[in-house]
């Protein structure tokens, strides 16, 4: 069985406290990450025609958010291995934020996907996988109510950024509205200050008691440590091919799908041009016959 099932392990968790602000925290960040995606959907038709573009191309502008959010998420569990869940969301805030900032001033479709897909997406990531974990490490008898209560973050999100986003785009447009989202989304630099880290406090004497260790036994710690090394290596090796699969997975999926939307675009102007032809054709035919009924009337 995984520690997380026996039971709390170097430490115990306070399961309240400061755990709460770290609730509300995670409530924001994601909130943020499953909502957006979603919400963004209003501004859609004001794209389409600011743009010129298809509907289809518009589309693909959350897809690839939600590509580049769950795909990313080996690569921030690493981090948070390594760093923390503190930095990781306050770069996920900084990054998402940025790239709705950097949205309010893009000319093209193409670079909506750069900023709101791939920039503003791993933005997300850094704040959806953190916010999970940094949860368990506070609570332990709590923790389905925490983690429920931090859930509910994304339905709540949901019902009020449809209605804010419909709201912001009647008064300021597209491109004010995705000022102004990227300034909320800065908020998830907050909420991760709030994860304040918890875990077992190295002791002196622990740290003595490894010197004398390591003096006396030489070279056999010195292989043991080799050993752990290798054990590290072993663990990070899977998630580091996970990650590679996961992401070339992804990359497959959106160049197909990219494909298969240039050529249904081929063929919708394929089909207007037919039409356009057709009703030129069919224009002097209607003239011709107007003048005809004109003549025979006179």
């Amino acid at each position: 069985m995984s520690p997380s099932n026996e039971g709390p392990v170097g430490y115990a968790p306070p399961d309240g406290g400061w755990g709460w602000a770290v609730v509300a925290g995670a409530f924001i960040s994601i909130g943020f990450s499953c909502a957006l995606g979603k919400s963004i959907s209003v501004f859609y038709k004001e794209i389409e025609d600011t743009f010129n573009t298809s509907t289809s191309e518009v589309s693909w502008i959350s897809s690839m958010m939600f590509a580049v959010m769950y795909g990313g998420g080996p690569i921030s569990s690493i981090l948070v291995n390594k760093y923390g869940s503190r930095p990781v969301i306050i770069v996920g805030g900084c990054l998402s934020g940025c790239g709705l900032i950097a949205a309010s001033f893009c000319n093209t479709v193409q670079e909506l996907y750069l900023c709101i897909g791939v920039i503003g997406g791993l933005g997300l990531a850094f704040n959806l996988n953190p916010a999970l974990t940094v949860i368990g490490k506070y609570f332990y008898k709590r923790r389905p109510l925490a983690n429920g209560l931090a859930m509910a973050g994304s339905p709540v999100l949901l019902s009020a950024l449809a209605p804010l986003n419909q709201a912001l785009f009647d008064m300021f447009g597209c491109r004010g509205s995705f000022l102004i989202l990227g300034g909320c989304l800065l908020n998830c630099c907050v909420a991760g200050a709030l994860m304040r880290p918890i875990g077992s406090k190295p002791n002196n004497t622990g740290k003595d008691r490894c010197k004398k260790s390591f003096q006396k036994t030489g070279k056999s710690d010195a292989k043991k440590g080799a050993g752990r090394l290798n054990d590290m290596y072993g663990d990070y090796k899977y998630t580091y091919w996970a990650s590679g699969v996961i992401l070339i997975i992804a990359g497959i999926y959106l160049f197909v799908g990219m494909g298969i939307n240039y050529r249904l675009e081929a063929k919708e102007q394929k089909a207007e041009e037919k039409q356009k032809k057709e009703s030129k054709e069919e224009q002097p035919k209607e003239v011709t016959e107007a003048a005809g009924s004109r003549g025979c009337s006179m």
